[in-house]
């Protein structure tokens, strides 16, 4: 029985394919922000079918570009240094708004590659669950600190709008002899809401 063929590192083909498999995005761009280079992944990153601009800020919502032309003038100063990971966000193929976070490595005077090294990866469920607990925090704090019943309903609607866009909410809380003593939310959600608890069997 034959054995198999062992891997081949040194091989284009074999880095091809790695490359290719890998979660991971390496973009090489210029010192003018051209993009000279993406690996395969990036249309998975990016969507797939969706053709990748020459310009590799195209995709980066307008916010965030200054953040990261900053972050490629600093490699390109630094002769192999690698800064501190940066996230932006871009418009993914299908509309929606992904979380990225790079990291730089300067490769400019490499004869071979001539570029910044750019090696980015999707964060943006990272993202949305380190803010969602930061959002929990703020609003147990707020809760530990005594604020207003009122106040802490309304943070919590405003944490539900921004993580539900178009969603309505509102929120009554009644006391034991079901009065109320806290509403908040817009003013369809609100009544929607005191018909729902005027429902409610007192147990």
């Amino acid at each position: 029985m034959a054995s198999a063929p062992q891997p081949d590192p040194s091989s284009a083909a074999w880095l091809q394919a790695v490359v290719e498999q890998s979660s991971d995005v390496i973009t090489v761009i210029d010192a003018a922000g051209a993009r000279l280079y993406t690996s395969p992944s990036g249309a998975r990153l990016y969507g797939d079918g969706v053709p990748l601009p020459s310009d590799a800020f195209a995709r980066v919502i307008e916010a965030d570009r200054p953040h990261l032309r900053q972050l490629l003038r600093n490699a390109a100063r630094g002769h192999r240094r690698r800064p501190t990971p940066l996230r932006y966000r871009v418009r993914h193929g299908d509309g929606t708004l992904h979380v990225l976070e790079s990291t730089t490595y300067n490769a400019l005077r490499d004869p071979i590659i001539r570029g910044v090294i750019v090696s980015t990866r999707d964060v943006t469920d990272v993202a949305r669950a380190e803010s969602l607990l930061a959002a929990q925090s703020r609003i147990l704090r707020m809760i530990l600190a005594g604020s207003a019943h009122g106040d802490v309903i309304q943070a919590i609607l405003d944490e539900l709008r921004e993580r539900l866009p178009g969603a309505h909410c509102g929120v009554r809380i009644l006391d034991q002899d079901r009065v109320a003593f806290a509403t908040a939310g817009d003013a369809a959600s609100t009544s929607l809401a005191c018909r729902v608890m005027d429902r409610v069997p007192v147990t």
